[in-house]
């Protein structure tokens, strides 16, 4: 194939659940204060983070969304105070870790000579000052990143979801591969025994970012 790279190129990594690893802790935490005592979303909750944890199903926006909906009706409480309400806590508690990630993944990442892009469904994300504006946000990761990145020389793309990172990777692969150009490396970042199932043997399976950041030094 014909490599179009001269040097290091881009690294595209996922925002919720790859680089801010602690985003579950987050989230569950902010349910818990602001619907702790309701029994119902209890329950609900717990199911959704079953399904989450899977790392299977697109975790867009409207999804986001949909589960406010829902506890906002169980609660009785008004809908947009509840998203008002979790956007504050949620910039309020993601700060730290995002500022953790970033010096310890993304800066010694740069630091091989990488351009480094950070893509996510989640607008909050928008707020993470120290990310600037490389932040993309999608609705449709699988649809949108192979249309929008594909001029672009990727080494890597990361991300800790089935639907949306690792199809996004090999959609985009499959735009390079019509093109004669190098593909990008597709890392899934997370635990789920049946996304291991479901990719073959040209994704990278890791268990966290600090593994991700060993393997792209073993392979610079």
């Amino acid at each position: 194939m014909k490599n179009r790279k001269k040097a290091c190129g881009f690294c595209i990594i996922d925002i919720d659940g790859t680089l801010f690893e602690e985003f579950k802790l987050v989230f569950n935490q902010i349910i818990s204060e602001m619907f702790g005592k309701n029994r119902c979303i209890k329950v609900i909750n717990r199911f959704f983070n079953i399904v989450n944890d899977l790392d299977f199903i697109s975790n867009s926006m409207f999804m986001f969304k949909a589960v406010m909906v829902v506890y906002s009706i169980f609660s009785g409480q008004n809908y947009y105070n509840c998203l008002r309400i979790y956007e504050e806590k949620y910039c309020k508690l993601s700060k730290k870790y995002v500022e953790k990630a970033y010096n310890s993944y993304v800066v010694p990442i740069q630091e091989m000579g990488y351009s480094v892009l950070f893509i996510t469904h989640d607008i909050y994300a928008l707020k993470f000052n120290i990310l600037g504006s490389r932040i993309l946000v999608y609705t449709k990761k699988r649809e949108d990143i192979p249309q929008e990145l594909s001029k672009l020389d990727i080494d890597y793309i990361i991300g800790n979801n089935y639907m949306d990172d690792i199809l996004a990777g090999k959609r985009l692969n499959v735009e390079y591969a019509a093109e004669g150009i190098d593909q990008a490396k597709i890392v899934y970042v997370g635990k789920s025994k049946l996304v291991k199932r479901l990719v073959s043997s040209d994704v990278k399976c890791l268990k966290n970012m600090q593994e991700v950041l060993d393997y792209i030094k073993d392979a610079t």
